[in-house]
């Protein structure tokens, strides 16, 4: 599926380093933690979407079209794409609000609550896009958010944004992928 590409173990690395340890893991790891953290009741209900302006909601829905439509053309290597515009615009959303920030003052906990409600239903929604491709990681993040085993996580779930479960039990782990280390002398040996 997709365009021709040449293969390196060092590409490879550097791929699997960028798009699934920063990206994806960055916004995994980090973010569950801070937010199991600041949020010790669980996830919280769903912010007023007039008091929170985010590009999230937008975005997702443009993404889940994307997919849906590359899926259609079998353009799985286009619908990758698609989703890692969503997990850049939650990584950029969440440096941009600064909850751990937000968190050391009182008077903006419901600031601090619709900012980290917006990046776990960002998360939620990243889920069901990359089940097909990483279904392992998926459920992983799934449990993380307090859906047991997805649940009813799939693809019309996340039509409409805010179906996150306000109170789901938030749960802390390890990072999902662990930066690689790519070591000339290693290359040489496999061949």
């Amino acid at each position: 599926f997709g365009l021709d590409s040449n293969f390196s173990e060092e590409a490879f690395v550097q791929r699997m380093n960028a798009d699934l340890a920063y990206d994806l893991g960055n916004l995994v790891s980090p973010t569950l933690p801070m937010a199991a953290k600041f949020l010790p009741g669980g996830v919280p209900a769903v912010p007023d979407a007039a008091a929170e302006a985010t590009p999230l909601p937008e975005t997702a829905r443009r993404v889940i079209a994307e997919v849906e439509a590359d899926f259609a053309d079998l353009g799985l290597h286009k619908a990758l794409m698609a989703i890692w515009e969503l997990i850049n615009v939650a990584n950029k959303y969440i440096v941009e609000n600064e909850p751990w920030t937000l968190a050391k003052d009182p008077e903006r906990r419901g600031r601090l609550e619709a900012v980290l409600y917006n990046v776990l239903e960002a998360l939620r929604v990243i889920a069901v896009l990359i089940a097909p491709f990483m279904p392992s990681t998926a459920d992983e993040i799934f449990r993380r958010l307090g859906l047991a085993e997805g649940g009813t996580q799939d693809f019309d779930s996340i039509r409409r944004w805010g179906r996150l479960p306000a109170g789901s039990r938030l749960t802390r782990g390890e990072a999902l992928f662990p930066r690689v280390e790519f070591r000339k002398e290693d290359a040489r040996m496999s061949e």
